[in-house]
């Protein structure tokens, strides 16, 4: 937090002393939700893991995936539209088209969301043979497809504090909430009837958190926005659309590059794969963790400075902000190489084998991190085209070398899949950072920092 506050003060990126104060308060607090929500899903995964074992720790992990893969077609990309729209709507005081689109994508979240389920469970149903688990019957998917509209209007409602500039309460239902009353009600059931505890009730405290999570996102938005009965909403549904498709298509690229290992390792090694494999990743992607609450808080200043053409400026905070995120991560990634055993037999003994896993993912991180805030430098320099295109190449090689390598040599094909593709997705991404805007987005700078 002292390094975030230092980043920004230091450089003074922008004239507004206001301004300054905000970010570093968001920044704050993103970062202490970040370290609280990480110690609550480590507690979750250390428990879970100890108590339903490899195989059912991947069951629970396989269907959470599956759901939150789900939530992204379900919610069409109104997450990250809601966003702009409304801070757009908001600064020009039009609370028409607030409630309009505020009214019409809650709506069609929900329809789209039902339908998903439906169609998802049926093809489980039907194709038997896909599931990672005999355990994973269709009890488990009505269970767990209820929950899908609950995550997605959780999303939106998330995702509309944040368009009403309350970034911090715009993560606490996701972020605290959800993970916490997950966290309190495994601890309850497997203190009282540990003899029973199976992968259903997991799934099934999940689906209580996400309802409590939805209810207090609810309550948060009200709160903040209570709409007036007499305004009438006004809906620009062709438009909103339009902008909110390729939001979605981005966004379903990107998640589907960094779950297709675990999808396809559910699917052709089985869950007690799934299980190893989901533990090594999460220690792996918290190396990232300084870079992304730091490029986060950054966002508006990278937009701000291209425009206004303060290339020095822009130069020296992205550099700057990269050899934080590299030092920091470099802590991190020596800690994972040197503690990894110890850190494994905490999930237990069958877990251990994910050694040269985590090791495999971490070099990958290390290169990610490395090559700075690409996506990031080319979303808010206008050049969210060629992050498409790079997100599209990597995941095509993902999807290639898992199917290669999983069936060959399991969880550490499946890390090299991904290391590969993570690094081919920062190279070409990098490529047209220094093309399109001339930033040497890496740690090392340019010689306008020197």
């Amino acid at each position: 937090m002292i390094i975030l506050k230092k980043i920004l003060g230091l450089l003074c990126i922008s004239s507004s002393e206001k301004l300054i104060h905000k970010l570093i308060r968001s920044a704050v607090g993103s970062f202490g939700l970040k370290l609280l929500n990480i110690s609550i899903n480590l507690a979750i995964s250390v428990l879970l893991a100890r108590t339903l074992g490899a195989e059912g720790f991947g069951t629970h992990a396989y269907v959470v995936a599956l759901l939150t893969l789900l939530t992204i077609p379900a919610t069409l990309g109104f997450d990250r539209l809601l966003v702009r729209e409304i801070s757009i709507y908001r600064a020009s005081k039009r609370h028409q088209y607030i409630k309009g689109i505020l009214f019409w994508s809650f709506k069609i979240t929900l329809i789209i969301s039902i339908i998903l389920g439906i169609c998802t469970g049926l093809i489980f149903w039907i194709f038997p043979t896909i599931r990672i688990s005999n355990s994973l019957n269709e009890t488990y998917l009505l269970l767990a497809f209820c929950i899908l509209p609950l995550i997605s209007l959780n999303s939106l409602r998330e995702a509309a504090l944040k368009g009403f500039n309350d970034i911090v309460l715009g993560q606490i239902s996701g972020s605290v909430i959800a993970p916490g009353v997950l966290l309190l009600g495994i601890f309850i059931f497997h203190k009282f009837v540990p003899h029973k505890f199976e992968p259903i009730f997991s799934i099934a405290i999940y689906g209580l958190s996400y309802l409590i999570a939805f209810l207090t996102s609810t309550f948060l938005l009200k709160r903040r926005y209570s709409i007036k009965k007499f305004i009438e909403p006004v809906y620009l549904q062709s438009k909103w659309l339009k902008s909110s498709i390729p939001l979605m298509l981005l966004t379903v690229m990107q998640i589907l590059s960094v779950r297709v290992d675990l999808l396809m390792l559910g699917v052709i090694s089985g869950a007690q794969s799934v299980g190893v494999y989901v533990v090594v990743s999460r220690f792996s992607q918290q190396m990232y963790m300084v870079s992304a609450v730091i490029g986060g808080v950054l966002l508006p200043s990278i937009a701000e400075l291209y425009s206004e053409g303060e290339m020095i400026r822009l130069q020296k905070l992205i550099t700057k902000s990269s050899r934080v995120a590299v030092a920091a991560s470099s802590v991190l990634a020596l800690s994972l190489f040197l503690f990894s055993d110890y850190l494994l037999l905490l999930f237990g003994s069958d877990f251990q084998r994910g050694r040269l896993t985590l090791e495999i993912l971490v070099i990958g991180q290390i290169v990610n991190i490395s090559m700075g805030a690409v996506g990031a430098i080319l979303t808010m320099t206008s050049n969210e085209k060629y992050l498409v295109l790079s997100v599209g190449m990597s995941t095509i090689l993902n999807v290639f070398l898992n199917f290669i390598l999983i069936p060959k040599i399991d969880i550490e094909g499946a890390a090299i899949a991904t290391t590969s593709s993570l690094v081919l997705w920062n190279l070409v991404s990098y490529y047209f950072v220094k093309k399109k805007t001339g930033i040497e987005s890496s740690f090392i700078g340019s010689a306008l920092t020197r």
